[in-house]
């Protein structure tokens, strides 16, 4: 199943939103509570629709309970988010109604005060970012058409973009994460009825080459021992880099349609299930769910990270490690 639109995410909450006024002449607001993270605490990018703003939520990884960081305004289209190693944290966004002129937004975790680092170029329909080792941002984007996916690096302080890999196979780019040695992983969730994959960017030469072949890779993490997790749809899969070979951790359940992955400090994934409506917890030994949060507002989170116990520092942060811890 492919990620929603930003545009048809959108057109569908302006449309119940105007039906409000029609009957009820006010729309009504939701909530927000003005609340840091602090460590443990699960971070998630849900769309707006109706009476639901399009919001950068915390979520309590023990109780459940959820307040909202930041909402509307930049965070219109907000498809990924990671945590840097300076405590800030960064999303892409495909903008309102999905128009296709992306962009790169910095959240201030304690206030939720948003600051757009930058925009156009290159960002046509961005869906996934990390962090790389020298604190730049790594993200994908799906470009104008099929096989024009794009990996763009962007300076977090000037905004400065530079293609990294583009077309060759690449046509829905999802996901990213860094390995330890600097190799960029992407999850291609493909275009149907061709199939997508992962692929690497060897840090060295710049290549890009297909490791597996297949549809439905939404999202990619490297965590902190450096394995390597997959998902996508109702699974989640373990990924050996070196022979491609998938083995699955845990499927079906409460599984249902995957967008967004990360791991806690004990070694447990966290998912953002959009089509489920929920933040579930997975322990890759065992395969083990089990539901953090669900409904309020999680109508349909999408992004995921995890706010890390200790500062960064050198840690590194990838669309999973650190989401990779380097992610």
């Amino acid at each position: 199943m492919r990620r929603p639109s930003s545009q048809l995410i959108r057109k569908t909450r302006h449309l119940k939103r105007l039906a409000a006024v029609l009957l009820l002449g006010v729309l009504i607001p939701c909530e927000a509570f003005a609340t840091a993270p602090s460590g443990g605490t699960i971070i998630v990018s849900t769309p707006g629709e109706a009476d639901f703003r399009d919001a950068l939520l915390l979520v309590d990884p023990v109780t459940g309970a959820q307040s909202i960081l930041s909402s509307d305004d930049l965070l219109a289209g907000l498809m990924d988010i990671v945590v840097s190693s300076d405590s800030e944290i960064y999303g892409v966004s495909q903008g309102t109604l999905g128009g296709g002129n992306g962009f790169l937004l910095r959240i201030d975790p304690s206030s939720g005060a948003q600051t757009l680092v930058a925009s156009g170029g290159h960002l046509i329909r961005p869906s996934g970012l990390t962090m790389d080792s020298d604190g730049s941002i790594i993200v994908v984007a799906a470009g104008t058409s099929a096989d024009t996916g794009v990996v763009i690096r962007v300076n977090s302080g000037t905004g400065a973009q530079t293609v990294l890999a583009s077309g060759h196979g690449l046509l829905n780019p999802i996901g990213v994460a860094v390995q330890g040695n600097g190799d960029i992983l992407i999850a291609d969730a493909g275009n149907y009825p061709v199939d997508g994959g992962v692929f690497r960017i060897d840090h060295s030469s710049g290549a890009l080459t297909r490791l597996v072949s297949g549809a439905g890779f939404f999202a990619i993490l490297v965590s902190a021992d450096g394995t390597t997790f997959v998902a996508g749809n109702d699974q989640v899969s373990m990924l050996d880099t070196s022979s491609g070979a998938l083995t699955t951790i845990s499927a079906g359940g409460s599984l249902r349609s995957i967008f967004g992955l990360d791991a806690e400090s004990s070694g447990k994934l966290v998912v953002a299930d959009g089509e489920a409506g929920k933040v579930i917890r997975i322990d890759p030994s065992t395969g083990d769910q089990t539901t953090v949060a669900s409904g309020n507002y999680l109508h349909y989170p999408l992004g995921i990270a995890v706010w890390p116990d200790t500062p960064l520092g050198a840690q590194l942060k990838t669309w999973g490690g650190i989401k990779a811890r380097y992610r």
